[in-house]
């Protein structure tokens, strides 16, 4: 099983997968720096802490398909060895494992925020607002390589 890190490169040539890179890492960190520069502060928590809530639901619920997909190719006789759908489907289990722990640390932050405000609609530091976006914009990230990989592991499977 690969470790998260281990998906920014191709498991074949090992080479750096700068678009995850760029996507995972860069895009959160100009999202994170444009939101200081804007002087950003989020209001309402709680709307967001909900919204984020139920995507970590939503992220489990795949994370028991995925495994049980990986399982069902582990066993099967008729798929062969397809080493590229095996490494595909154990990178989108760590994905969506990353995804996991990013939405339930960044709920667990959104809920300790909104219980400390004095009234919900009261802004937010423009530095938390700033951290929450990179967090949210992390995760966003995340949910588009979650389908991209699922994509192609379905191109995987049909060939």
């Amino acid at each position: 099983m690969p470790n998260y890190a281990s998906t920014y490169r191709h498991f074949l040539s090992r080479a750096i997968l700068w678009s995850q890179v760029a996507t995972h890492l860069i895009l959160p960190l100009f999202v994170f720096a444009l939101a200081l520069y804007a002087n950003l502060q989020l209001r309402f928590v709680s709307q967001v802490t909900a919204g984020i809530a139920i995507l970590a639901g939503f992220l489990f619920t795949l994370l028991v398909f995925i495994f049980q997909l990986r399982a069902d190719v582990g066993q099967s006789t008729t798929m062969g060895v397809n080493v590229a759908l095996k490494r595909l489907i154990d990178e989108l289990f760590v994905t969506v494992g990353h995804a996991i722990i990013v939405s339930v640390t960044l709920v667990g932050w959104l809920m300790y925020l909104s219980t400390t405000m004095q009234n919900e609609g009261d802004p937010l530091p423009a530095a938390v607002s700033a951290l929450i976006c990179l967090a949210t914009s992390h995760l966003i990230a995340l949910l588009w390589t979650i389908t991209k990989r699922t994509r192609v592991a379905y191109g995987e499977l049909l060939h």
